[in-house]
């Protein structure tokens, strides 16, 4: 919902697999409660709705339907919304088709809701089929999100954006069939008493009866995976889609397709979106939880950067200067030793200050800036391609700005460059992070003395978020290469 690259969890699997035989975790114990409670309840209404001849949820009210349809669409939008600033959060593929999935679900119910109230066509096919096929789209947009692979995507905004127009073209196409298709659907009637025939009509109930099936396959995949990830929205998501899907079924039973007519199915579904507005709730208040941990993390991080910077980092920067003052007046090996060994303990201790204090702004801005903090400490040039706007997860973020410390303090210091080139890009959901310079360089197999825990440092903080690294080095420079995604 973290914001970084998922990396895959030996531990996970080992918790799925125990979650899904006789023994049980505490994600998993809460979870089958969840789902047992929704099942029962969620049978017992359909034998109430299937059984009785009068049931007091069955009635005409046109108020009534159309406000279950409107808090339905309401709360939909609302738990969208949340998904998508998880979304923008974690970057994640299931938080993206979920909010699109609740996205359309929550169109479908306002708009129809407004449209169809008291109309005296509202048993038309077109208002009949029209909102039919779009909730069919949201259960399969809720399937696809709960099988999906949890990547992380990059250029958020722009998959938002091509996400919800796709999803408009979709349903729009599936509008317009059901224009040019008018005259082959069925025709329905209002009906005269408080029940339609089961299953009537047949092509209505089984779209009903296969968005029952999809639902309850998303209900299933959403309990593995809130089991394996320990993620309580999806907990909540698992134990909504079985009260959606038994809604599905009532509706099969009896289809409430009609906005002046209130039936068990409608109960059903209020309870699947009351279920999701749980969930959503329950995930602003982690939200909050998590971001005052996080601010007291932060503090206490900054406390001891300026500890570092008043107390450590005063005192190295005394013995380096020293120790070069010294040199020129006796010159001497062990003295140049010293130097050389206090000023890298300098360089340490401030990229240590830099970890435990990162920087504001953006991505890019924080490149910016590491990079011309240290290239301002020699002669070399720096030109920059970086986009300020670009944006990462936490951990790449750390990650890349450590990385462009270290590769330009490598090359001012061991390359005598006089240029150096730093470009940050974003291509085919590619984030890529180059650093050239023009110095000596050194042959990869043998680095140059001092430089060689710097190429591990830089080649194990790309391997940790999952990024490709490479290094190419020869007469003629030094190319840094760092590939996410």
């Amino acid at each position: 919902m973290n914001d970084g690259l998922i990396l895959s969890c030996p531990k996970a699997g080992a918790l799925e697999r125990l979650a899904f035989s006789g023994r049980t975790t505490p994600d998993s114990r809460r979870l089958w409660k969840g789902v047992t409670i929704a099942v029962a309840v969620s049978v017992a209404v359909t034998i109430a709705g299937a059984t009785s001849s009068r049931v007091p949820v069955v009635y005409r009210s046109t108020a009534t339907h159309v406000a279950l349809d409107t808090s339905a669409g309401i709360i939909a939008l609302l738990a969208a919304y949340v998904l998508f600033g998880r979304f923008r959060y974690s970057g994640r593929t299931p938080d993206l088709l979920t909010a699109l999935s609740l996205g359309v679900l929550g169109i479908t119910n306002v708009s129809f809701a407004v449209a169809s109230a008291g109309a005296a066509d509202e048993g038309s096919p077109i208002r009949v089929w029209t909102p039919l096929i779009w909730r069919l789209v949201g259960a399969i947009l809720l399937a696809v999100a709960s099988v999906s692979a949890e990547r992380t995507l990059l250029g958020r905004r722009r998959v938002v954006a091509a996400g919800g127009v796709a999803v408009v073209i979709v349903l729009f196409a599936c509008t317009l069939a059901t224009e040019l298709l008018v005259g082959r659907l069925p025709t329905l009637a209002v009906p005269p008493v408080h029940r339609l025939v089961p299953f009537r009509p047949l092509p209505i109930a089984t779209i009903q009866l296969l968005s029952a099936v999809i639902v309850l396959a998303a209900a299933a995949a959403f309990g593995r995976r809130a089991v394996r990830s320990g993620d309580e929205f999806y907990r909540w998501l698992s134990a909504s889609c079985v009260v959606f899907a038994f809604a599905r079924l009532n509706y099969a039973i009896f289809p409430s397709l009609y906005s002046s007519w209130v039936y068990t199915g409608d109960v059903l579904r209020l309870g699947f979106y009351l279920l999701v507005l749980t969930g959503a709730a329950r995930e602003i208040s982690g939200f909050q939880r998590r971001a005052a941990e996080q601010e007291a993390v932060i503090e206490e991080r900054r406390r001891l950067a300026r500890d570092l910077h008043d107390g450590l980092a005063q005192d190295l920067a005394y013995i380096a200067l020293d120790a070069r003052l010294l040199l020129a007046q006796y010159p001497s090996s062990r003295l140049e030793q010293l130097a050389e060994t206090a000023e890298r303990a300098l360089d340490h201790s401030r990229y240590a200050i830099t970890a435990l204090a990162p920087m504001n702004g953006t991505l890019g801005e924080a490149i910016i800036a590491a990079a011309e903090d240290v290239a301002s400490r020699g002669s070399v040039r720096l030109y920059l391609d970086v986009p300020r706007d670009a944006t990462a997860s936490q951990p790449v973020r750390e990650a890349l700005i450590q990385i462009t410390r270290e590769a330009v303090r490598n090359a001012t210091k061991h390359g005598s460059p006089k240029h150096v080139w730093l470009v940050l890009s974003l291509a085919d959901r590619r984030l890529r992070l180059a650093i050239v310079d023009d110095g000596q360089g050194f042959r990869t197999r043998e680095p140059a003395i001092g430089s060689g825990f710097g190429l591990t440092s830089m080649r194990e903080r790309a391997e940790r978020i999952g990024a490709s690294f490479r290094i190419d080095s020869g007469a003629n420079g030094t190319t840094v290469e760092v590939v996410v995604g």
